[in-house]
Parts: C-alpha cells; structure tokens; sequence
C-alpha cells in the first residue's frame, strides 16, 4: 500500500470530531500514525533483520528467582515500568503477596497478544520512591546488566 492510498484510508475512515472526545480523536491519531510508520519502516531494506533480531530475542527465555534483578530485553519495552535499561527485581507471586498486584501499565494504548502471558511479577522505585509491584512478561525480561548505556546516551 502506498502513502497516498494510506491517506486516502485514513480520510474515508474519518469520524465526526463531534461525536469523539478530543481523546479519543487523539488516540486515534497516534493509531494512524504509528501505523503510516510501522508501513514505511517494514518496507526498508534492514526490516527483516530487525525483525529476525527481535524474533529471536522474544524467543529466548530465562528463569528467574524471587530477588534477580531484571531488565527489559532491547526492542522489547513496551511497559511504563520497568523502564528501558533499568532494574526491576523479582517478587513472590499474587498467592505469597498481601494484596494483587496490577499488570504493567502499558505505554500504548491497546494491549499486545502476549499480555495474556505476563507471568513474571517485578518490582521498582517509582517517580516518588514507591515500592510498586508489576506483572510482566518474562519473554521480554533478562538479567539486568549494571551500568549499561544506549549508544545514543554516551557522550
């Protein structure tokens, strides 16, 4: 499909802003965004690599045990928390814990296919030094590595 017939799909598809809350208006752009993007980028020529690369590191599991210190997998993140390059620990399950704990939240706005799998419960510091408990997949999770930087952070 071409940009052009992307657009044209995207103005047929138009709902009455009145009828929407800005909200949604506005999800629904991000949606068509990422979507015109995720068309763009999965014509390059370096796409199947990525793609065999991600395959491959979704496929590849660990065991963890309750006290590991855990990271996200690169080209996995798509929780809020744990974030990229940060360390999460490993906790007891709902049935040894005093409360539930809720899934991860999410950074976008609709669910992936593997949410029914989160089987690993984590724990992080948030923004105001709170112990938060998360359910998370463990095929998106490794052993965290102390000190790792993006090449783009490194200066």
């Amino acid at each position: 499909m071409t940009d052009k017939e992307i657009d044209e799909t995207l103005d047929d598809d138009e709902v009455d802003s009145e009828t929407v809350r800005p909200s949604q208006d506005e999800e629904r752009r991000k949606r068509d965004a990422a979507y015109c993007a995720y068309k763009k980028a999965a014509v390059t020529p370096e796409y199947e690599e990525q793609l065999r690369k991600a395959g491959a590191l979704f496929a590849g599991s660990h065991k963890f045990e309750v006290g590991d210190l855990v990271q996200v997998k690169p080209m996995m993140q798509f929780y809020r928390y744990p974030a990229e390059n940060c360390p999460a620990i490993v906790v007891d399950p709902p049935d040894k814990m005093d409360r539930p704990c809720p899934a991860a939240e999410l950074r976008f706005s609709d669910p992936p296919v593997d949410d029914q799998y989160q089987d690993l419960f984590v724990g992080v510091l948030d923004e105001e030094n709170m112990f938060v408990v998360y359910k998370v997949s463990s095929r998106r999770m490794e052993r965290w590595r102390p000190h790792q930087q993006d090449a783009s952070e490194e200066s």
